[in-house]
């Protein structure tokens, strides 16, 4: 008993420390309240080059095409890459159908992470001497809305050196699974990115729909992010070499998210493991950052946002699996104190279940009308989030057994 009275207060005390952060962090948010990002009309004249890496999305890759060349977009002013592994690959035939668009066949299939077919793609460009503005980043199964390259153009024109798009989803009703999945990208948009970039501060950004100008692709040499979580690990990067980075609100591109919980959870793996990868290899980078500027935005926000929230997902972790551990050996002993842990355990259940339950509803809130989900699977889903969320759980625990490789998610979804 006095063991777990000693859990009990120590995750308390933990709890309590998060909310005193996070209040810190309001505060700080108040102090520097800034406003959107002013952005130039630059009249469409930014050159793209879109790199998609595609192994083996026939489903899907028709659907991002018909949405590039059917935005606003000067067809002169984008050059479309396409990136497979064989020439057998359906993928192939259905790129020879649109003008503008070049396939790239990769050529070290050993490596085989996204990150890698990237670089090998740019690497290329390089040799080739091949020049445009900006390089913009798409999955197989993104649809770009029309206006989607004028407002990355208008960011690039503004002098940004990188520009998150706002992800959302195509298919927020086709399962629960697929809604929750989707609201992590939704707090990240709203936030994360959007009082971040109002506030001048870095971005992060989520693995597609993105831009990064050409001259620091140049400078490095090509792709050179190659982890679990390349995506995480360019936002590490541009925070820690200062580059200036925006969110852009209005360039919106849907994203297929996973309809099983299954695919969710080995999706979810990967982030977790790549995480905390990308923790470690910028440890040194992030503590000479904050050596250099204590008391800048993107080190506060550091301090203040992510550890604590990592913080709070431990302890509730560890509040929970306690308390069921002492329950269990209560029973088996045959010693008293049962009730009094499955009460502990209840009360502790149903707090962070209601408290999520809140929080998704804010998110949903937030979202307003961009997102497209019926009521019914909007109730649903509320419902549901605080299941979803415990499963990052198993994915922890799938982190110790799965190795380092990219686990494969087939996309199957059609037109937004």
């Amino acid at each position: 008993m006095k063991l777990f009275l000693f859990i009990e207060y120590f995750c308390i005390s933990v709890l309590a420390l998060c909310i005193l952060s996070f209040l810190l962090l309001l505060v700080f948010a108040r102090k520097n309240k800034g406003r959107a990002p002013s952005l130039v009309n630059s009249g469409d004249s930014t050159r793209f080059t879109v790199l998609i890496p595609a192994r083996n999305e026939s489903r899907v890759i028709e659907d991002n095409l018909g949405a590039i060349f059917r935005s606003r977009y000067p067809r002169e002013n984008l050059k479309v890459y396409v990136i497979v592994e064989s020439v057998d690959d359906p993928t192939v035939e259905i790129c020879s159908r649109y003008e503008g668009v070049e396939v790239f066949y990769r050529r070290d299939l050993s490596k085989a992470m996204k990150g890698y077919a990237l670089d090998e793609c740019v690497k290329d460009i390089f040799a080739r001497r091949e020049v445009s503005d900006a390089f913009i980043v798409l999955d197989a199964d993104n649809v770009v809305a029309p206006d989607f390259f004028s407002k990355m153009s208008d960011a690039y024109a503004a002098g940004y050196d990188a520009g998150a798009g706002r992800r959302n989803n195509k298919d927020w009703n086709s399962s629960v699974v697929s809604s929750a999945s989707a609201l992590t990208f939704s707090a990240i948009n709203t936030l994360q990115n959007k009082p971040k970039s109002d506030r001048g501060m870095n971005v992060m950004f989520s693995g597609t729909g993105f831009f990064v100008s050409y001259r620091v692709l140049s400078e490095l040499g090509g792709w050179p992010f190659a982890s679990l979580t390349e995506d995480y690990e360019f936002s590490s990067f541009a925070v820690c070499s200062g580059l200036k980075t925006v969110y852009v609100e209005e360039a919106m591109y849907y994203d297929e998210q996973p309809t099983t919980l299954s695919q969710s959870i080995v999706q979810r793996t990967r982030w977790v493991r790549g995480f905390f990868h990308i923790r470690r290899a910028y440890g040194k980078a992030r503590r000479e950052l904050a050596r250099r500027s204590p008391k800048s935005r993107d080190v506060v926000v550091m301090k203040l946002g992510t550890v604590p929230l990592l913080a709070f997902a431990f302890d509730c972790v560890l509040y929970i699996v306690s308390a069921l551990a002492f329950m269990i050996a209560a029973a088996v002993t045959r010693s008293s104190g049962v009730s009094f842990y499955l009460n502990r355990l209840l009360f502790a259940a149903t707090l962070i279940y209601f408290v999520i339950i809140l929080f998704t509803v804010f998110l949903f809130k937030k979202e307003g009308d961009a997102i497209d989900i019926t009521d019914k699977n909007k109730f649903k889903t509320v419902l549901y989030h605080p299941f979803f969320l415990s499963t990052y759980v198993i994915s922890a625990v799938r982190c110790l057994f799965v190795k380092d490789r990219w686990e494969v998610i087939e996309h199957t979804s059609g037109k937004k």
